[in-house]
């Protein structure tokens, strides 16, 4: 099976599983409650305040899915080890997945701890989970909203990409797909691979990469591995979307940088204009002067990268400016 097609048949079982009556497992933030059930499948996404579900009827979503040897592979049954660390075991697969999940005031995080089974395993897959809101769709932050209620997704560390798996070299859409429409309303969605594989094919927007030095970097088993990959999901009153991210950012010891102690998303600061050339030594004065004449804060360089996708430094291009 190729990678493009695992979105393709996870939308497949979303809507033929029939929704299942056993006990469920229920997480809850101050405004937000996700239920799971003792297979592994998202059976609400509900407003803590109003226990209105967000989740489709129609609708059925695993709380992760695996791809194991080029077959994508959802979970059949999903067992407590103590409060906080669950086991998910797969169909036709023969990793196990601990997850451990924590309840937090504004959200509820997800990482794997540890599989059982790293060799064949090659991505993960975090939902996708559906959800009715289809008013506002935000692809690149991984938020849908109404004027009432928002639901989100945010990825926690590096090792975590927000959007669809379309590729197993993990290359997403510059659109952006941590959140999509859908026939129903939306989804959310998240992605790991393994990154210690060696991957002879660089591809950024379709283009095969033909120019040397750019192949995709082969990580440490720390870095690189599935283990440890890690998702945020978090449900509020459409007005606090922006509070509550910051506030995520806060709680997992993410980066929250600031500007002159405002955070960089409320700062002003941050959409002030700036000046866009290819300056050199010859000429950075003369364009430092422009942008003071216009009344502007920063000159900022079109072109500082050898590469662009490992972003190495134009060395050359470097010393002429130091």
């Amino acid at each position: 099976m190729k990678t493009t097609l695992f979105f393709t048949t996870i939308t497949f079982v979303i809507f033929l599983c029939s929704c299942s009556q056993e006990k469920v497992n229920t997480y809850t933030t101050e405004t937000f409650k996700i239920e799971i059930d003792q297979s592994g499948f998202i059976t609400g996404l509900l407003n803590a305040e109003s226990n209105r579900n967000y989740k489709p009827d129609e609708t059925r979503s695993p709380i992760l899915a695996v791809v194991d040897n080029g077959k994508l592979c959802l979970p059949v049954s999903f067992t407590a080890l103590d409060d906080t660390k669950y086991q998910l075991s797969f169909d036709q697969a023969k990793a196990n997945v601990i997850l451990k999940i924590e309840q937090k005031p504004t959200h509820i995080s997800f990482r794997v701890e540890n599989t059982s089974y790293d060799e064949g395993l090659e991505a993960i897959i975090w939902g996708p989970y559906p959800t009715e809101i289809n008013e506002t769709i935000g692809e690149n932050i991984g938020v849908v909203r109404n004027n009432n209620f928002a639901i989100g997704i945010q990825s926690l560390n590096p090792k975590t990409t927000a959007g669809k798996l379309d590729n197993i070299h993990g290359r997403t859409s510059y659109h952006g797909t941590a959140a999509d429409s859908a026939e129903f309303g939306s989804t959310l969605q998240a992605f790991a691979i393994d990154r210690t594989k060696d991957r002879t094919k660089s591809k950024w927007d379709g283009w095969e990469n033909k120019q040397p030095g750019r192949s995709i970097d082969i990580l440490s088993e720390e870095e690189g591995l599935i283990t440890g990959s890690a998702i945020a999901l978090f449900g509020c009153k459409s007005a606090n979307v922006l509070k509550t991210i910051g506030a995520i950012e806060l709680a997992e010891g993410l980066p929250h940088p600031e500007i002159n102690g405002v955070w960089v998303k409320e700062s002003k600061e941050t959409n002030r204009a700036y000046v866009i050339a290819p300056f050199s030594e010859e000429d950075i004065d003369v364009m430092i002067e422009y942008t003071k004449k216009a009344g502007l804060r920063s000159l900022y360089h079109e072109d500082p990268f050898e590469t662009w996708g490992n972003f190495e430094i134009c060395v050359r291009r470097a010393l002429d400016l130091c």
